[in-house]
């Protein structure tokens, strides 16, 4: 939030009228989110050789995960704007899907049908993974 008011008061000379300042406030808080979820979920653990001294074979569980969580990151990331949006908003904002209308000035089908398809092709992404 804080970021996304700096941004906010650092656009705003720039800001040409073109839409409502409402629209235009919502739009760069959004893109100070979006910024936000890409950083944090760009951090992947890495292992160091002393940590993978204990692990019996290349295959161990902790590079299952590894792979796991980079498939995750990558389905997510690649998802629309509007999917991505109510499913981080659901699952790691804790907003309802009602709130999640609201917010996004949609139906609450709709947002249900965006947070179904995510979880579909992110469930998708994974069992390609697996393979």
């Amino acid at each position: 939030m804080q970021q996304a008011l700096i941004d906010i008061w650092r656009g705003l000379a720039g800001f040409t009228g073109d839409s409502k300042l409402t629209t235009w406030m919502f739009r760069v808080a959004q893109n100070a989110a979006h910024r936000h979820v890409r950083k944090a979920m760009r951090v992947v653990p890495t292992a160091d050789a002393a940590d993978t001294a204990d692990l019996s074979s290349p295959n161990s569980e902790w590079n299952d995960a590894v792979v796991t969580r980079s498939a995750l990151v990558d389905a997510v990331a690649k998802l629309p704007d509007d999917q991505r949006d109510a499913l981080l908003l659901h699952t790691q904002g804790g907003m309802s899907l009602q709130e999640i209308a609201d917010l996004k000035y949609a139906a609450l089908g709709t947002v249900k049908a965006w947070i179904h398809r995510a979880r579909a092709e992110i469930a998708r992404a994974l069992d390609e993974a697996d393979r």
